[in-house]
C-alpha cells in the first residue's frame, strides 16, 4: 500500500478503509487470494524474473477460483470483502501489465506503441462486475461507513466504465439518494463531488453514444444541448437539489483562479482530485466530439468558428485544471515512506465521528492549511499532444506518484484493443 501513499494522504478518510478490511481477511478467502495476486503482479515489476512471472499467474488463477466459489455464495457474494477483492482484481491488471515499475502511465494496462495506455478486457469485465455488485448490495451499504467508503472507491471505476461504453449509469441517482440518507456532514463534500463526477460522465456517455451511432448529422443537430450542459455542469446538484447544505458546496468552473482556504475540511485535496478528474474527462470528451461534429456535411463556416473557440477553451480548462491541482496538492503534509497499515487509528476515529471540528459549518475542520516546505512541489503535469491526430477511443486518466500526478490519454475500444493485440505480435 506504500506505493499508493500519495493516494491514501489525499482522502485518508476514504481510503483506509482498505487496509482496514484487508487486515480481517481469513487466509484462503477470495480477498486474500486477490491481496496475494496484486502483491505478486506487483514484485514481478520490480523483479522482471520469470519465476515470479510464473508465480504471478498461478497467484491469479486461484484468486479467481476463490472469487468464482464467493460470488456464488448469496451472502459472501453481497459482502465488504467481495467487493474490495474485485477492486483488487482490476488492480492486478495495472502491474500484470504495466512494462515497468516506472512507467506508472500504464495504469491500467501496457501502452500503445510505449506510450499510451490502454483498457484491457479484464479490467473492463471487473468494471462490470463491480456495478453489478453495486447495484446487488442495494441501500444496506449505505449504513456503515466502511460501505459508504467502499462505493466512493468503486464508483470512480463505474462512472469510468459508463462513460467509455456510452451508457449512463442512471442508478446512481438513486444510489446517491440513499447514501444521503445515511451519511454523517462531514462526508457531504465527497458526495458533492460524486454527483459531480456523475453528471460529468452522463455528458461524455451522451457524446459517446452519439459518436458512435456514425451519423454525424445527429452528432451536429446534438452540440448546442452538449455545449450547454459542459457550460452548466458545476452548477448540477441533482437528485439533491433540494438540500441547502449540499448546494452550498461550491464547484468552481476551471477557469476560475484557485484561492486557497484557510481551514479544510475531510479529504479535502482527494474531492479536488475527484473533480478535476471527470471535469478533465468531460472536457477532453467534448473536445473530440467537436471534432466529428466539424466534419459533417451540414456544418457551416460559422459553426466551425464556435466549435474551434470552445475546442480551444476545453484545452484551456484542462491546463487550468491542472495548474490549480498543483497548488491543491501543496496543502498536504510531507509524507515519509511508512506503512498505512500501522496508521489506522486516527482513521478509526474519524470513522467513529470523532473529528476535531472548529464548530458551525461541517466543512470546516480544525486542519489549517499551511505553505508548502521549501523545495517541495508535487504538480500535476499534463502529458497530452493536442496537435497530435488520435484514432480511436480515448479518455483522461490520472496517474499518481509521490510527487504529484500526471494526466495522460486512456484508450478503449475494439480497434484500440486490436491495435495493441498487433503491436504485441509484432514485438
Amino acid at each position: 500500500m506504500n506505493k499508493f501513499r500519495l493516494s491514501f494522504q489525499m482522502a485518508k478518510l476514504i481510503y483506509n478503509t482498505i487496509p482496514d478490511v484487508l487486515s480481517k481477511a481469513e487466509e484462503g478467502s477470495a480477498l486474500y487470494q486477490a491481496c496475494d495476486a496484486v502483491a505478486h503482479a506487483y514484485m514481478v515489476s520490480i523483479t522482471r524474473t520469470s519465476k515470479g512471472t510464473s508465480d504471478r499467474t498461478k497467484a491469479y488463477g486461484r484468486a479467481l477460483m476463490a472469487m468464482r466459489s464467493t460470488i456464488q455464495d448469496p451472502h459472501l457474494c453481497k459482502s465488504d470483502n467481495t467487493l474490495l477483492a474485485i477492486w483488487l482484481l482490476g488492480l492486478y491488471e495495472l502491474f500484470a501489465n504495466a512494462d515497468s515499475a516506472d512507467t506508472g502511465i500504464k495504469l491500467l494496462l501496457g501502452a500503445r506503441g510505449g506510450t499510451e495506455p490502454v483498457a484491457t478486457p479484464g479490467w473492463k469485465i471487473h468494471n462490470q462486475v463491480l456495478s453489478e455488485l453495486i447495484r446487488l448490495r442495494g441501500p444496506g451499504q449505505f449504513t456503515t461507513r466502511h460501505g459508504r467508503n467502499l462505493f466512493i472507491i468503486i464508483l470512480n471505476n463505474v462512472e469510468t466504465h459508463a462513460l467509455m461504453s456510452g451508457q449512463e449509469c442512471k442508478e446512481a441517482l438513486t444510489w446517491f439518494l440513499q447514501y444521503h440518507k445515511y451519511c454523517e456532514p462531514s462526508e457531504y463534500p465527497i458526495l458533492r463531488a460524486c454527483i459531480l463526477m456523475h453528471h460529468c460522465a452522463r455528458i461524455c456517455s451522451r457524446a459517446r453514444a452519439l459518436v458512435d451511432t456514425g451519423d454525424l448529422d445527429e452528432v451536429l443537430s446534438s452540440s448546442p444541448s452538449i455545449l450547454q450542459d459542459m457550460d452548466e455542469v458545476e452548477q448540477i446538484t441533482h437528485p439533491l437539489s433540494h438540500d441547502e447544505i449540499m448546494a452550498s458546496y461550491v464547484v468552481e468552473p476551471p477557469m476560475k483562479p484557485y484561492t486557497r482556504p484557510k481551514y479544510t475540511y475531510p479529504a479535502y485535496v482527494g474531492v479536488h482530485v475527484l473533480q478535476s478528474n471527470f471535469r478533465m474527462r468531460l472536457s477532453y470528451a467534448v473536445l473530440e466530439f467537436l471534432g466529428y461534429a466539424c466534419k459533417a456535411p451540414g456544418c457551416t463556416p460559422q459553426q466551425q468558428m464556435i466549435f474551434k473557440q470552445y475546442q480551444r477553451r476545453c484545452i484551456e480548462d484542462i491546463y487550468s485544471l491542472a495548474d490549480k491541482l498543483s497548488l491543491i496538492l501543496d496543502t498536504l503534509p510531507v509524507i515519509g515512506s511508512y506503512d498505512f497499515l500501522g496508521q489506522r487509528k486516527g482513521v478509526v476515529d474519524e470513522l467513529d465521528g470523532k473529528e476535531s471540528r472548529t464548530g458551525g459549518s461541517p466543512d470546516r475542520v480544525q486542519t489549517p492549511v499551511k505553505e508548502p516546505p521549501e523545495g517541495l512541489t508535487r504538480g500535476v503535469r499534463v502529458c497530452l499532444d493536442f496537435q497530435q491526430p488520435v484514432v480511436g477511443k480515448y479518455t483522461l486518466i490520472f496517474n499518481h506518484t509521490d510527487r504529484g500526478m500526471s494526466v495522460h490519454r486512456f484508450g478503449f475500444g475494439d480497434e484500440i484493443e486490436a491495435h495493441y493485440k498487433k503491436e504485441k505480435c509484432k514485438a
